[in-house]
């Protein structure tokens, strides 16, 4: 078989010829003078091995040959015009895929906004998202299962992950902590509460490890009162589960503030006097080159400010 190039370049230069059925006028709209042009479709025939134009004198017509080719060629150039648009789109990140990996809290945040203005900004960008805690995200990100982890972890911890040094964390934003407490706790009706009020209590709390969280937070405050910690802490995999304990009287919990909007009829919010708060953090692989988590980055940053949660708004 023969090696055919069935170039771009003398595909359209085909096509303009047999749709002007006239070598001057093609050589005109393609801005080129008409003895390469004629050249050119030669070199075409020659290589197919067929005639394409039937010649008379000045005037031409389409071979079968020609007929056939013309139908192919528009559809091939069509086709290759696409995958330069599609191509070039992937790179400027207006199309692709990208994976997300989230906390609950952060969905009842500002993500579920973010997400919506991203799909505007972004429509082809197809949006996977998984429901994980950071154990789970962090071994996501490090295996490439997902591009891009939203967490929240001590506001001190930015930068490299530890144990994972292909990963790091980008601070986002900060979200102010606030006491859960059960309906009829002896705390509801206290004046001013500050951190100390929660030695003793039972705490309840999503996983601490492996990345510090709100947890850590309280206790690194305390610390720093010369406090004690919780007599008895209780773990829960999700948000929403361990507000259902602490309206249930199995505890008390910190959780951000945007949660209040959901939960205000059956657990008392109250605001601690030393104002804890969780950072908000992105974490991808340091290698991750997505266009498509580029633009996603470019969104967080771009609406992150015009979002922003007070207790005092919520209550």
């Amino acid at each position: 078989m023969k090696n055919i190039s069935l170039d771009a370049r003398r595909l359209r230069y085909f096509v303009a010829v047999a749709e002007a059925l006239n070598f001057r006028r093609a050589a005109e709209t393609l801005n080129i003078s008409q003895p390469p042009l004629s050249q050119q479709i030669q070199t075409l025939e020659a290589e197919l091995g067929a005639a394409l134009f039937i010649r008379h004198g000045r005037s031409i017509e389409l071979t079968d040959a020609g007929w056939i080719l013309l139908r192919r060629a528009r559809a091939l150039l069509a086709s290759m015009e696409a995958t330069a648009t599609e191509i070039g789109m992937v790179g400027r990140g207006e199309m692709g895929m990208i994976r997300i990996g989230y906390m609950s809290a952060a969905m009842l945040g500002r993500l579920a906004s973010i997400l919506a203005m991203f799909r505007i900004e972004k429509p082809k960008v197809e949006v996977r998202l998984r429901q994980a805690q950071p154990r789970d995200q962090i071994a996501a990100v490090a295996s490439g299962e997902i591009d891009v982890g939203l967490l929240s972890v001590s506001s001190a911890l930015t930068g490299a992950v530890p144990d994972e040094p292909d990963l790091f964390i980008e601070p986002l934003w900060k979200e102010e902590m606030v006491l859960a407490l059960p309906p009829g706790h002896r705390l509801v009706n206290q004046s001013c509460l500050s951190l100390h009020h929660l030695d003793g209590q039972t705490f309840l709390t999503l996983p601490r490890a492996p990345l510090p969280g709100a947890y850590e937070q309280l206790l690194h405050l305390r610390r720093g009162q010369g406090g004690s910690k919780a007599t008895d802490i209780q773990e829960v995999e999700e948000l929403p589960a361990g507000l259902a304990l602490v309206a249930a009287g199995y505890g008390v919990g910190l959780v951000p503030v945007c949660v209040m909007e959901n939960w205000s009829g059956e657990v008392i919010f109250r605001r601690l006097k030393e104002r804890p708060e969780i950072q908000v953090a992105m974490l991808s692989r340091r290698n991750n080159c997505s266009p498509a988590l580029s633009a996603f980055r470019t969104t967080v940053t771009h609406h992150n400010r015009s979002l922003h949660y007070r207790a005092e708004d919520l209550q």
